[in-house]
């Protein structure tokens, strides 16, 4: 693929990929973010973050979120924790629960009384496993089927309920390729590259022809990063900057 000049113009102040720092720490930083995220266990903490981050006034609703909150965090720190000292044939699933109780805590918050819903007690996915096969990595395939937690949080993270085909079908293959943490074991297991593109200095410029990205140096394909992203959020990001 040629990629056409750099464009010239006036930087919109506007990064899609996060600043990138220099700092460094001789702690441990999984137990670093896990006990800023353990600290909304703390009522006083939580209060302060729904009232002033989620802009959340109810008594009631806060009433009701802080204490799910708690539990949630709690069941999500453990799974963790467990998974850390567990083998790699078992560390997955309690990875996949540890996540699912944390999704839980975005979807109380935006959705107080989310913990009484029946989508709580579901996942929203299914699988069936091969008669022939343990996993067949090449053919495998997850379904999205009766709204359940992800739904929601989908709900939480584009304010809108989604349209999601019941049932939905999605190839292993093709979620691992979108994946910039696995692309070693998946190029291992798959015998090709991911489906990535990795942006140096990304920017977007404005100058004779309107807004127009710049691109740096292109290693991989990335088309996740467009298509990762409901067209509201390319919109506002562009009206009004970075979202935080």
């Amino acid at each position: 693929m040629t990629l056409p000049d750099p464009c010239e113009g006036e930087s919109a102040g506007f990064h899609m990929l996060p600043a990138e720092s220099y700092q460094g720490t001789l702690g441990d930083p999984e137990k670093i973010i896990w006990s800023s995220i353990r600290h909304l266990c703390v009522p006083e903490v939580a209060h302060s973050i729904l009232v002033g981050t989620h802009k959340i006034q109810s008594q009631k609703s806060l009433k009701e979120i802080i204490p799910n909150i708690k539990v949630y965090i709690t069941q999500a720190s453990k799974f963790y924790d467990a998974a850390q000292h567990a083998t790699t044939d078992t560390a997955p699933l309690l990875y996949y629960y540890s996540f699912l109780n944390l999704a839980k805590v975005l979807c109380e918050i935006r959705q107080p009384r989310f913990h009484k819903r029946p989508e709580s007690y579901r996942h929203g996915l299914s699988w069936k496993p091969s008669a022939d096969f343990l996993v067949y990595m090449e053919k495998e395939t997850i379904y999205a089927t009766t709204r359940g937690v992800w739904h929601v949080l989908l709900d939480a993270l584009e304010g809108q309920p989604p349209r999601v085909p019941n049932p939905m079908t999605f190839r292993i293959k093709d979620l691992f390729a979108l994946c910039p943490n696995t692309t070693v074991e998946y190029e291992a297991t798959y015998h090709q590259p991911t489906r990535l593109i990795e942006l140096i200095d990304p920017d977007i410029l404005f100058g004779q022809k309107n807004s127009e990205l710049e691109y740096g140096d292109v290693h991989e394909m990335m088309i996740f990063f467009f298509a990762g992203y409901p067209r509201w959020y390319w919109a506002e990001s562009l009206a009004y900057g970075n979202h935080e």
